[in-house]
């Protein structure tokens, strides 16, 4: 049996445009401004924390999955205060290589692959209004 989640993802038909690595050192964070179209995460190792805004908080570890489906705002930081790096999401779409917030030598304490896609499937407009504002899947 397929899970009503997945059933939708298959409907929206998602065609990826983007994607990067991320890694996270010592004291960082990141505030990305509105985005409006759907992206993603997955963490490969480590955790950080993710402010959605209009949602509650998270901690995303390894493994954890999550999808935004318009992408509002949001800041992702590690576990010391900080106070977070604008980033505009259309240049940072420019980058190609990973992405390293925070400090740049030695091991990372987060990494993860994040980007953005495109909805192919008809009405998708519709469906992504049925989804809630941040899918989190735990891994």
């Amino acid at each position: 049996m397929v899970d009503p989640l997945s059933e939708v993802i298959a409907l929206l038909r998602p065609r990826a445009v983007f994607t990067k690595g991320i890694s996270g050192a010592g004291r960082w964070g990141v505030r990305y401004a509105d985005f409006g179209h759907p992206s993603f995460a997955v963490v490969i190792e480590g955790a950080c924390l993710l402010a959605v805004d209009g949602q509650p908080p998270l901690t995303l570890e390894a493994g954890d999955f999550v999808l935004l489906p318009k992408t509002p705002g949001f800041t992702m930081t590690g576990f010391e205060p900080v106070v977070p790096t604008l980033i505009d999401p259309n240049l940072a779409m420019a980058a190609t290589e990973e992405v390293r917030h925070g400090q740049q030598d030695g091991p990372p304490d987060l990494r993860m692959l994040g980007g953005y896609f495109l909805f192919d499937g008809e009405d998708s407009g519709l469906l992504v209004s049925l989804l809630p504002a941040q899918v989190h899947v735990r891994g």
